[in-house]
Formats: structure tokens, sequence, C-alpha cells
């Protein structure tokens, strides 16, 4: 049989009558091709399948004309979906699926891990095997994938027991896209890979970017999307920095999955992802291409209606409120700034600034360290404390800090502490980090590749749904950034985690007043005497029309972020070179990026040029240096160097 083609490129959805004709005559089919707009914000939710005490309640409530969530809905412009809720919902309930998304004209995206199952790799990202029976599933369903998202392969193949290289993993994983592309033959296939505190060892951004080249490389095409998912309790900023500026070179668009993390309680779990964006856009991140409202943890429980605050519905219709814009310096003694409206420049008056300073080292003083807001999950049967260095929480350089007791209160059901009375009687302490007790507190002391892990005995306890403050007290030394993390747990029965909530252990800050706005948004106040390094925050905490505002003044005693290399020597194809890139001033660690590198070499995020040149010519790198402070320092130079 044969036949030809004509290339349509729609603006809008449309209907076409396909005609075939031969010596027997003729015979005419209809075609629908669905035109999706831009996807910029997308919406992945956990249905509580198969635990029926872990996500939401009511995810097939969303599907029908009536559902409550018409205005979140009119923002979204596609859905998730996960391969379990394929093998556990009913045929009725995926049909209404698929034909929801229709009506709603949203984009479907189809999150799975592609690769083929191994001796080395089960689990998370090695669902490769179920590819036809997924496609053909979605198909059977009136269903039609726009998008895959993959589910970490790189991070599960290459960092996990596998040591699979980058190249490895690209082939395995478009084997199995290949098969799907047999059904859906134009799928767009994207990555979400993590960037958390256990994923930010050294190497990992190298690792990230051979993983974009090489699915390009593999494949023929660059990924049609990133979406990272980034761990509030760490220091994530100067990552995504150098992280977007190699995906802007790869012409990769970028996104964040917006969650609560690990917050216990819907209503937590609803301000902690309002929190995480607020300080994603305003301190470090800026508003990404793409916007991820996900969660795939116990909570939030429920969706629905979008009208009560607690609802993840709710959340999506909040974070498009008005954006708000805030100026903010120093001069002397004196901080002021001006809040408006983002958009129209409107001063906003009678609103209220909160200022404080966040030290960069500690003062040597006992301090406590405090999160409020969470519940006890359900099923908890007792708690355990603990701490990390380098596994859950920020890397650092340098970690330094005393623990001196933690604290559960509960209120009218009860308090339980630990401690180090009784020495280390009771707890455990494992990992390579230097950890020394001396009169009753903990003292640990890790460099960059150094882990900790520490828990501590299990008392039981019984008081599920209640709120609880969970306090950690703690002294952060005088030359210490602190690093590392405190943590209590939540047991039930057969030992069997339901829950935690983290606390970092860095620099608390120091609040110094709120002022109100006058009448054209401007404010100012006179500072008090403060540490010699620190940054000082205005901060708009938002309203329920408004998003909140954030700017930040670092000031310092050491001298600003300069990179300091002026030239490169040149190279000689099929010769190693190898040259490091050297930056002065800032905070350490740096991280390293660069365009326009000559092919055959490598700029590592250590500031290390190396590899064998391939292709003679003049090249011209563009070098961006990020520093490690949260109001964080970039500068960016152009390099010539000549390839002989």
């Amino acid at each position: 049989m044969t036949g030809t083609s004509v290339k349509v490129t729609p603006s809008a959805d449309t209907d076409y009558e396909l005609t075939a004709t031969n010596q027997s005559g003729s015979t005419t089919a209809k075609s629908s091709l669905a035109v999706f707009p831009p996807p910029e914000y997308w919406f992945a939710a956990w249905p509580n399948l198969p635990d029926p005490n872990w996500g939401s309640v009511d995810f097939v409530d969303l599907f029908g004309p009536t559902a409550p969530w018409p205005i979140a809905a009119s923002h979204i412009q596609v859905f998730q979906i996960e391969t379990y809720e394929l093998e556990l919902f009913s045929d009725a309930v995926l049909s209404e699926l698929f034909a929801d998304l229709k009506r709603r004209h949203m984009a479907l995206v189809f999150n799975w891990g592609p690769l083929l199952q191994h001796d080395c790799g089960t689990g998370e990202g090695f669902q490769g095997a179920g590819a036809l029976h997924y496609a053909q599933t979605i198909r059977d369903h009136g269903g039609s994938p726009q998008y895959i998202s993959f589910d970490e392969p790189y991070q599960m193949a290459s960092l996990g027991p596998c040591h699979w290289t980058p190249e490895q993993v690209a082939q395995n994983a478009a084997a199995q896209v290949a098969i799907v592309r047999t059904i859906f033959p134009d799928v767009i296939v994207g990555d979400i890979e993590g960037v958390s505190a256990e994923h930010m060892n050294p190497g990992y951004l190298d690792g990230l970017q051979a993983w974009f080249d090489a699915w390009q490389r593999v494949t023929g095409a660059p990924f049609g999307f990133f979406h990272a998912d980034i761990n509030r309790v760490t220091d994530w900023k100067p990552v995504i920095t150098v992280l977007q500026i190699a995906l802007k070179q790869r012409h990769i668009p970028f996104g964040v999955l917006n969650t609560g993390g690990d917050a216990i309680g819907d209503l937590a779990w609803v301000t902690a992802a309002e929190a995480l964006y607020a300080d994603y856009e305003n301190r470090g991140g800026g508003i990404p291409e793409q916007v991820v409202f996900q969660s795939w943890m116990q909570y939030p429980r429920h969706l629905l209606p979008e009208t009560a605050p607690s609802t993840f519905m709710h959340f999506v219709d909040s974070y498009f409120r008005d954006r708000t814009t805030l100026s903010f310096s120093v001069t002397g003694d004196l901080a002021h700034g001006r809040l408006m409206l983002k958009d129209s420049g409107s001063a906003l008056p009678g609103a209220a600034i909160a200022v404080t300073a966040v030290p960069t080292y500690g003062n040597g003083l006992p301090a406590a360290f405090e999160s409020a807001g969470n519940i006890v999950p359900v099923g908890t049967k007792a708690i355990e404390f603990g701490a990390r260095v380098n596994a859950e929480c920020a890397w650092s350089p340098a970690t330094d800090f005393y623990l001196s007791s933690f604290n559960f209160d509960a209120g009218k059901d009860g308090a339980i502490g630990g401690d180090f009375a009784n020495q280390l009687t009771g707890w455990g302490v494992s990992g390579t980090a230097d950890v020394q007790l001396t009169n009753s507190e903990l003292h640990v002391k890790a460099g960059p590749d150094d882990l900790m892990y520490l828990n501590g005995p299990t008392p039981s306890f019984n008081g599920v749904g209640l709120p609880f403050t969970f306090t950690v007290n703690a002294t952060i030394p005088n030359s210490s950034r602190g690093g590392g993390c405190a943590v209590v747990m939540f047991v039930k029965d057969g030992n069997v985690e339901t829950g935690r909530v983290s606390i970092q252990l860095a620099p608390l800050p120091i609040s110094i007043a709120t002022t109100t706005t006058a009448v054209d948004g401007t404010f100012e106040l006179n500072l008090p005497v403060l540490p010699a390094d620190y940054e000082l925050w205005a901060d708009y905490p938002g309203s329920d029309t408004l998003w909140p505002a954030s700017a930040g003044v670092a000031i310092s005693t050491n001298p600003s972020l300069d990179l300091t290399t002026a030239s490169l020597p040149s190279g000689t194809v099929g010769t190693l070179y190898a040259q490091t890139l050297v930056a002065t001033g800032g905070l350490v660690p740096y991280l390293w990026v660069g365009t326009g590198v000559p092919p055959g070499l490598t700029l590592h995020e250590d500031g290390t040029l190396a590899g064998t040149p391939k292709a003679a010519g003049t090249y011209t790198i563009s070098v961006s240096v990020v520093d490690d402070s949260a109001q964080k320092q970039m500068v960016n130079k152009s390099l010539p160097i000549v390839i002989q």
C-alpha cells in the first residue's frame, strides 16, 4: 500500500477529512488534530492508591464537567498520570479521566521510569518493560499523551548500583521510548531529576550535563523539557543558577516541581508549597519557564474544593495572585525600599514589611531551632529523633555544629525529649564525619565528602492528627556556616516510617523590625548593630490577592566575587588539555558553567577545563562562576582559546 502525506500546521484544533482512492473506488475518514497551548503550568497529584493513607482521597472527583475546580483548571495546560494509575484505576475511571482532559483541552503527560530492569537496578526509573502495555492501555481508554516525563533514570542508573554511563542510560531509555512511539509517534520526551542535597555531591552537575548531551546524541533531539525536584533543606540556589545556564545553552525548557515536601497535614503542606515557590521566585530562581504543581507525598489528602484554603487546588488558584515587586537598599545605617504592583507599577501603601538579617556565620551561642505547623501523621506509634550531614540536607564545604537536645511537643498529648546526658546510650551514629561528645553536647565536624547519620531511641507516642512543635537546641560556632539538619521521624507498626520533619542547622535569622509602607509604597528603618557579615532581607508576606515579595542586600567584609582568569593557553588537536579557572571573593564553594567550549573539551563544575580537543580553530568560551551565598553572586567573562 502506498500513499501521500501532507504536512499541516494548524493554529487551533482542526478536523480533517481524509480520502483514499484506487481503482475500486474511494473511501473517507475523519481525523481531529488537537493544538495545545504552550506547556507553562503542569498538575500532578497522587491518588491514594494503593495505600489509602497516602495521597489524595478525592482524586477521581477531578473528572467531570461539574468538578469543583473551574478556576484552577483554567490555569493548567498539562495533566500528569502515573504508571500505577493505569494498573489500579478501573476501566471506567481511566476512560472518564482521558475524556475529561480532552473536554478541558489539557495535554496529557505520562510519568514513567523508562529503563529495562537489570540485575543492578529495579523499582523507580526501571519500568521500561511495560512500555507497550502502558501505551496500549492509554490508547484503549481514549487517551493520547503529548509528553513523556522520565522518572529520574539518570539518578537511578548512574548514581545507583548500576553505575551506568550517561550513554548507556540514554540507549536503554531510548529503546523503550521507540516502543511507545509505535503507538504515539509524536510524543515529546522530557526528564525529571533530583536537585537536592543527597544528589549534589561533587560531579553531579557534570553528570547531568553529560546525560543531556548523551540523550541528544542517541536520539538526535534534545529533551523537550527538564524539571528539577529541589529540596528545601538544600543549598539549591547556586546549583539552580548554573543548571539553568546549562539548559538554556541546550535549548531545553526548564521547570521546577512545586511541592510542600514532607510537611504533615493539608494546611501545612499547602503553606510549605507556597513558601518554597515564593522563596524560589523571590530569592534565587525567578519564574521558571514551566511550573509543576506536584505531590507524591502523604499530603495533601484533599484536592477539592478549590474554595477551601487547605486544598491543593486552592493553592493552585492562589499561585496566580497579582505579583508584587520590592526594591531594597542600605545607605549607612538606614535600610529603605518600595513595594509596588509588578505589572502596573502602582504603589502599595499600608503593607507590612518584615526586615531580618541572616548572618553568614554562627555566633557561638546556644539557640533553639524550631519547626511548627505540622500534625502527627495517621498511624504513628512512635517517634525518633536524628540528624544528618550531607544526606537529606545541604552539602557544605565544611560542616561544624553542636547538638544538645531535641524536643517534640504535642500539647495536651505530651512532650518527648532526647539528649546526650547519658552520652550516646540509645543513639546510633554512622558515617565518616568527626563526631565527639563534650559535656553532653554532640560536636559534629565534616568535610564536603563526609556523611553522618544520627538516630536516637524510638519512644512510643499516640497522638495522631494533633499539631506539634519540633525544637532542636544547637550551637553554630563563630567561624561556621553550620550544615546538616536535625529530623524527627514518625514510625507506624512494623517500624515503617510515615513521615518526617527536617530543620536546617544554619545561622538563625535576626528579626530587625516590621514596618509599614507609606502612601507612595516606600518604607525605611534604622538598623541596629549587626554581625560583620550578613544578608539583610525585606519580606512582604502577600495577601489574599497579592503574591509575596522579597529583596535582599549582602553586607560582607569579603571582597566581591571576581573571575580572575584573564586568558587560556592554546591547545592542540589530539593532545590532552587541562586548565583550572580561578575565582576569588564571595563565598566558596564556586560552581562553574560555560558555553562555546571547543569540541572534545569540558568545563567542569569545579572550574577545570579539560579533555582532548577534536577540531582546530579559535573559540570564545562564555564562562560563568556562581558563589555559594544565598544572595548569590555571579560573574561572566568571555575567554578566547586557540586550538591548533
